[in-house]
Formats: structure tokens, sequence, C-alpha cells
């Protein structure tokens, strides 16, 4: 219950901050753009296709990191990601963020 409360403490202290910082609208664009670049689609290297990579444990987390064999790996826990081909009207690539 205390760590709940910790929490939810700190996420409320850390975004009062930013938004007395930088202001609200400000914050609201940023979140716009981080969504954008987490459902951005992806170009896939091999065939040219539109797409995007999705980790087998933790899902659409971004933009894969390749090793050194140009296999995609998952930013988070390493796991080799797949490739979704999406044929989306107005995908965007994810280097452009959508905005």
């Amino acid at each position: 219950m205390y760590f709940l409360l910790g929490v939810t403490g700190a996420a409320l202290t850390a975004s009062g901050l930013y938004w007395a910082m930088f202001g609200y609208k400000h914050w609201t664009g940023e979140m716009a753009v981080a969504g954008r670049i987490m459902t951005a689609a992806a170009i896939s290297p091999a065939s040219g296709t539109p797409g995007q990579y999705v980790c087998p444990v933790h899902g659409a987390v971004g933009m894969p990191r390749f090793d050194a064999t140009g296999t995609p790996r998952c930013p988070v826990g390493g796991e080799v990601m797949q490739f979704r081909n999406l044929v989306v009207a107005g995908a965007s690539p994810a280097a452009f963020a959508g905005g």
C-alpha cells in the first residue's frame, strides 16, 4: 500500500515539476510524439516493406537494437524481435516520428 502511494506520489510530483518548468502544452506534445514513435512503422531492411517490430515478450516497445549479425533484438530484454508487415495508409517511418 505504501509502495503504491509512493510511486503515485513520485509520478505526480515529477509531472507537476515538468509542467511547472515547461508547461502543460509542451508535455502534451511530447507525449503525442512519444506515442507516435512507439507505434510508428519501420521499414524492413530485408524486403523494404513497412511494418512494425514486435517483441514476443514485451510487445511493441520501440525500435530494435540490431546485433553484429543484423538480428533485431528487443531494447528491453534482448529477445529476437519479429517483424509484422503493416499495410496501413499513412504509416510513417519511425525515424520521422510522425511529427
